[in-house]
């Protein structure tokens, strides 16, 4: 055998090996980040006994990871800066309610803020159910009928990043626009929490829903739960249902004794009949 024939031989052992070893890699990779096949198709046939139906394929996903995120949080002192924030300027009365705040302008401009994140609000110069009405009706604008101004107005507002509320739902009706946010933090959307805002031009005139203005500034992190492990929690509190979706997702926690608001990583299950709910990554508990 020639020194030639000798090199080829090599270069075909060393191809085999790394081909071997990208196997091995990716092979170790997929064990330890996927569930694999055969363990999905167990899992479905075992929860199928409990009445709960699930495919394989939302099981075989990639395991997610995830950090616990902090945002330094006073209910009290939060809820006079979303005020301040939505109202313009700090408002002149602040009355207590069972469940939240209600703020008050000299000049009219009246906000309802809840414990749960829950916002309402209609500007003084406009009915009270005019606004709600029209946002009943509106209609999804034409091609021609951009949303660029107030969507710019609602970024400055909620000191987001220019151009981050690009995608986001547009309407317009009775001379109003309405924008819809589905609140998110890092892309990972924060349960529950979506609200509307409408405008008169660039004049915020109505809100309503849930919105969150926590900024975090800290993250923990913890092991979570992967999806089998969801399901099964919910198999071990009883409930059946075709689940259709399967999605990452932020649920709030209020850690009152260490001055902390938790974005505490979730799963949120949807089922065939439309309810949704959400389960903790780390506890396996259901919101």
């Amino acid at each position: 055998m020639n020194w030639k024939q000798v090199k080829s031989l090599l270069l075909l052992l060393l191809s085999a090996v790394n081909i071997l070893l990208f196997a091995f890699v990716y092979n170790y990779y997929r064990t330890g980040n996927y569930t694999d096949e055969d363990t999905a198709r167990r899992t479905v046939d075992i929860l199928r006994k409990s009445d709960i139906a699930v495919s394989e394929e939302l099981l075989t996903a990639r395991n997610d990871s995830v950090d616990i995120l902090h945002a330094d949080y006073d209910r009290e002192d939060y809820l006079c800066y979303a005020a301040a924030l939505l109202l313009g300027k700090e408002a002149e009365g602040i009355y207590l309610l069972p469940d939240g705040i209600r703020a008050e302008t000299a000049e009219g401009k009246v906000l309802s803020l809840g414990y749960d994140f829950s916002l309402r609000y209609v500007a003084p110069d406009a009915d009270a159910g005019r606004p709600e009405a029209a946002r009943q009706s509106a209609k999804a604008p034409a091609q021609d009928e951009i949303c660029e101004a107030e969507r710019s107005a609602l970024e400055v507002l909620l000191s987001l990043p220019e151009g981050a509320l690009q995608n986001a739902p547009c309407t317009h009706a009775d001379g109003y626009t309405f924008i819809t946010v589905e609140q998110t933090e890092g892309g990972i959307p924060l349960y529950g929490m979506q609200c509307c805002f409408g405008f008169s031009g660039d004049t915020l005139v109505y809100a309503e829903g849930k919105y969150c203005f926590g900024v975090p500034s800290q993250k923990t992190s913890e092991p979570l739960l992967n999806r089998i492990n969801i399901l099964f929690s919910e198999k071990e509190r009883g409930k059946t249902g075709h689940i259709t979706d399967i999605a990452l997702c932020y649920t709030l926690y209020e850690d009152a004794q260490n001055g902390s608001l938790l974005y505490v990583p979730a799963y949120a299950l949807t089922y065939a009949d439309g309810e949704t709910v959400a389960v903790s990554a780390i506890s396996g508990k259901a919101y």
